[in-house]
């Protein structure tokens, strides 16, 4: 069977200068097979993203992580998105699959959990988490691959901890580091109440290849690969 020469065949390329179909001298046109959605690989020493800059008066916030916990993730509970001090937070428990929503408003000292049913994922397979509180509602939900596994409710109060900073993949300074594939993480100070992400773009996406996120200015810890 003839092989296609990728250096002499015609190409036609899209808006964004994808190649979207191939032909050359006894074949027809063809469409190029996709290339999976890139990601990256984190350790037990990171990489981990952390914002330079403040929270300033927010009120509602809305975190989605699609992403592989590797079955020797070291830390039992990890940080996939939240902010310094459990100002909020989507975590992620490996003995038992739950997912872990907190949230911790205003200047008070307490810290209001909410943990789904067990097995919410599965060592080794991916899955897409969704989250939102909304401190105005006093509404904590969740979702795992389109199905509601946290609906909670605290009391409600005005904004979030002014002073603290979004992060993604650890608690702070490497502590509860999530190891395993990832490949997209975002935030938004907007709200979801039914696991959709909010239309506006997120205030803060990480994803691509290694080299992609390596390069990104939030980025800490050792390099992704």
């Amino acid at each position: 069977m003839p092989k296609l020469n990728l250096k002499t065949a015609s190409r036609i390329k899209n808006a964004s200068g994808e190649i979207v179909a191939l032909k050359a001298a006894g074949f027809s046109w063809i469409k190029p097979a996709p290339i999976g959605t890139p990601s990256f690989q984190t350790s037990d020493l990171g990489p981990y993203f952390r914002d330079p800059d403040a929270l300033g008066a927010r009120s509602v916030v809305t975190m989605s992580a699609t992403l592989l916990m590797d079955a020797d993730q070291t830390d039992n509970t990890v940080y996939l998105v939240g902010a310094t001090a459990g100002t909020f937070a989507m975590q992620a428990i490996k003995s038992n699959g739950a997912i872990r929503m907190t949230v911790r408003a205003d200047g008070a000292a307490t810290t209001t959990n909410i943990d789904s049913a067990a097995n919410a994922f599965t060592l080794g397979a991916q899955v897409k988490v969704v989250s939102c509180i909304d401190l105005v509602a006093g509404t904590m939900k969740a979702w795992a691959d389109d199905v509601l596994i946290v609906d909670g409710t605290f009391a409600v109060a005005t904004q979030f901890q002014t002073a603290r900073n979004v992060l993604m993949l650890d608690k702070a300074n490497g502590l509860q580091q999530f190891k395993g594939s990832v490949e997209r993480l975002a935030v938004w100070f907007a709200a979801t109440t039914d696991g959709v992400e909010p239309v506006s773009a997120p205030y803060k996406e990480i994803t691509g290849n290694a080299a992609t996120v390596n390069a990104d200015a939030w980025k800490l810890g050792a390099d992704a690969t």
